[in-house]
C-alpha cells in the first residue's frame, strides 16, 4: 500500500512540475514580447516626444494595436516625468497623476535606462489584482524623463492557468517576489493580496533552497487544505 502511494505521489510530482514548466514558458514568452513592445514604444517617445499632434497620434494608435494583438495587456500608459498620463489606449485615465504611485516613485528613484520593472501587485479602482511592467523613459541627457508603462490583464492568465488544470480541486496561483498573491486559477477573492512570505511558507521554503523547481506537501498557508 505505501509502495502505491509512493508511485502516486511521484507520477503526481511529474505532472506538476511539467506543467510548471508549460506555465512558466508561456508567460516567460508573454512578458519576453511585452518588453520588447516597451521599448519599441520608449524609443519612439524618445526619437519623436509627444509634444507634436502627429507623433502623438501614431504612439497611441500602437498603444491600442499592442493591446488588441496582447489579451493579456490591460493598458498602455505613457506617463511623464511628473507621473501625468501622456497617452494611452485608455481615454478614460488620460491626465490622471500617478506620481505618488510605488512603480512611478520606485522607477524616479532608481532610474536605468534599460532594466524592465517590475510593480508588486496592487487593486486597482475597479477592484482588480494585477501587476505592470515599466522602462524609463530618458531625456538626451539620459536622464528620468518619465516611463512607459504596460498593466497586466489578468482574467486572461487566468484562462491559460486553468487550461491546464487536470482536477476540479485543483488550485494554481502566481505569487509576487514580495510574497503577494495577485492571482489564482479558479479565481478566490479572499485569497488576492494575501502576503504568505512567512515563517515556514511554501514561499520561504522555495526561497531559501534557492533551486528553480522545488516540491512540497503539507497543509497550505493560504487555504489550510
Amino acid at each position: 500500500m505505501y509502495v502505491q502511494y509512493e508511485d502516486i505521489l511521484k507520477k503526481e510530482e511529474d505532472r506538476l512540475n511539467t506543467q510548471a514548466r508549460v506555465l512558466n514558458n508561456n508567460l516567460t514568452d508573454q512578458i519576453t514580447s511585452i518588453n520588447e513592445l516597451l521599448k519599441s514604444i520608449k524609443q519612439s517617445v524618445e526619437q519623436d516626444g509627444l509634444e507634436n499632434s502627429d507623433s502623438r497620434r501614431y504612439i497611441e494608435e500602437h498603444l491600442s494595436t499592442f493591446t488588441n494583438i496582447l489579451p493579456s495587456l490591460r493598458t498602455f500608459m505613457i506617463l511623464d516625468k511628473e507621473g501625468r498620463v501622456a497617452a494611452t489606449n485608455r481615454a478614460d485615465v488620460l491626465g490622471f497623476d500617478y506620481s505618488k504611485r510605488d512603480y512611478f516613485l520606485n522607477i524616479k528613484n532608481n532610474p536605468s535606462k534599460s532594466k524592465l520593472y517590475v510593480g508588486k501587485p496592487y487593486s486597482t479602482v475597479l477592484g482588480v489584482w494585477t501587476i505592470n511592467f515599466a522602462l524609463m523613459i530618458c531625456d538626451e541627457k539620459g536622464e528620468f524623463n518619465g516611463l512607459v508603462l504596460a498593466v497586466i490583464e489578468p482574467s486572461q492568465i487566468m484562462k491559460t492557468f486553468e487550461s491546464v488544470s487536470y482536477a476540479l480541486d485543483m488550485r494554481s496561483s502566481i505569487t509576487h517576489g514580495d510574497g503577494t498573491v495577485f492571482l489564482t486559477a479558479p479565481r478566490k477573492d479572499d485569497l488576492l493580496g494575501q502576503n504568505i512570505d512567512t515563517e515556514g511558507s511554501f514561499l520561504q521554503k522555495h526561497k531559501k533552497d534557492g533551486k528553480i523547481s522545488n516540491s512540497y506537501k503539507e497543509i497550505i498557508f493560504v487555504s489550510n487544505k
